[in-house]
């Protein structure tokens, strides 16, 4: 039996010879000859930000024993339950979070991934089948009939919106107290991953956010006056903030606290930061 690799190439460099179809790289545009269904096209607009300004490092992470959320996968992200020590073995949280974030914790990775969408996408135009588990099913049915440039466009938008919400967010928060708290996870760390590696089938490339994990996740139902209360006040309070939702996800705490998990389509008003950034540069330049 071959032996599994303890250090695994990252994506941008290894081949998955274990698929039924092959997809030499990461990079999204390997040349014209190779990749011509996949050259991004998104016109030039005069944007004067790039992502270097938000990815300050470049890193990877390597957790065997992460779980992919499959309810949540989707060709924009996935959601992935990961230790604390796998996350942060290479790079440290935020300042603010040195200590809140414990040995071994649990936390909360949600990753823009460039990398099995494209996959899926590659397979899903060969008429390529095999046998898929439930997370790259959902990712199936989310970019049926798309092409891969309004997709990678979609990832890039997306992510950017969740950026600027939540930096939103964390400004309000800061000024605020605690009754007037927008509450949201922790956000313990941002950057760019050159590789997410689970295992062979599972790996990833692209901006990741870590937050911390919330056991009730799944908890959303509005069963009670205090919960209907507390989503109400939740709402009133991202839209004081300047922040409006085209779809909510939401949990509830044990004590019936609202909190906001999700931001990939929020928009933030009376903000051009989304508008100055150059979306054909995406990918940072020290990657």
């Amino acid at each position: 039996m071959k032996q599994e690799d303890n250090n695994p190439k990252p994506p941008s460099t290894r081949t998955r010879t274990n698929k039924s179809a092959s997809l030499q790289s990461t990079m999204l545009f390997q040349n014209e000859e190779q990749d011509k269904i996949y050259k991004h096209k998104i016109r030039k607009s005069g944007m004067i930000c790039n992502t270097n300004d938000i990815f300050k490092f470049v890193s990877q992470v390597i957790s065997k024993d992460s779980k992919i959320l499959s309810q949540f996968s989707n060709g924009i992200c996935l959601k992935i339950i990961a230790s604390s020590n796998n996350c942060f073995k290479n790079f440290n949280p935020r300042k603010q979070f040195l200590e809140f974030v414990k040995p071994d914790q649990n936390v909360l990775c949600k990753v823009y991934d460039f990398y099995q969408s494209k996959y899926l996408h590659l397979e899903q135009r060969q008429n390529i089948t095999r046998d898929y588990d439930e997370s790259e099913l959902n990712i199936l049915s989310s970019i049926k009939d798309k092409d891969w440039e309004s997709i990678y466009e979609t990832i890039i938008t997306s992510f950017l919106r969740e950026f600027i919400a939540l930096k939103r967010i964390e400004d309000w928060n800061s000024s605020r107290g605690k009754v007037n708290q927008i509450n949201t996870p922790k956000l313990l760390q941002y950057c760019w991953l050159h590789d997410f590696w689970i295992n062979r089938d599972n790996t990833f490339y692209g901006p990741i956010l870590i937050f911390e994990n919330f056991e009730f996740i799944n908890d959303n139902k509005i069963n009670n006056i205090r919960r209907e209360h507390n989503f109400a006040r939740q709402i009133k309070l991202l839209k004081l903030a300047g922040i409006d939702l085209e779809r909510h996800e939401f949990c509830f705490d044990e004590n019936d606290e609202c909190f906001f998990i999700d931001f990939g389509l929020a928009s933030v008003d009376n903000d051009e930061n989304f508008n100055k950034f150059d979306l054909d540069e995406f990918i940072p330049e020290n990657h």
